[in-house]
């Protein structure tokens, strides 16, 4: 081999370990990133519920027990429904108005639950409310209080339903 031959040799070895080594940084780099994100996610514990059983039957029946309150027109049981923040700033009188002249709350029953969502001790629950007055997309938004999930508002076509919730 010519000397020519064996310096071309040498120059193109370094530059494929030099290939390598930054391609291996690259995957570690995006390794790290996608383990980062993981880490993040649960370190704000965002997650759907599907596999927690527990959760999805405390939320559905949290849910179906406050519609059924307000079917039964027990306003003042639907009213302990709601959270503490909630009720201190909604009056009874207020909070039975609102349900008692909204007709897709008042003969309303759940046709289906589509989606179960928490955040640490806030949680979501998205389905369809069936009345006379027609079917309408709800989302009955919840927060963790002791051993409870209690009600904090509920949309109904994404326009709040209750008093004090939302916009406005």
């Amino acid at each position: 081999m010519d000397a020519a031959a064996a310096l071309t040799i040498r120059c193109e070895e370094p530059d494929l370990k030099e290939r390598y080594q930054v391609a291996m940084a690259v995957v570690g780099i995006a390794a790290m990133a996608v383990l980062f994100l993981f880490v993040v996610n649960r370190l704000i514990g965002r997650h759907r519920l599907p596999h927690s059983a527990e959760y999805r039957l405390a939320l559905q029946q949290a849910v179906e027990g406050f519609v059924g309150e307000v079917k039964a027109t027990r306003y003042e049981a639907a009213f302990e429904r709601m959270s503490a923040a909630y009720q201190a700033g909604v009056s009874l009188q207020q909070f039975q108005e609102a349900l008692s002249s909204n007709p897709y709350l008042r003969q309303a029953h759940i046709a289906g639950i589509r989606d179960y969502e928490q955040m640490g001790d806030t949680a979501a629950v998205t389905g369809v409310l069936e009345s006379q007055a027609g079917s309408v997309a709800a989302v009955f938004s919840f927060s963790r209080q002791d051993d409870r999930w209690a009600i904090v508002g509920v949309t109904l076509g994404g326009v709040p339903a209750l008093p004090g919730y939302g916009p406005g």
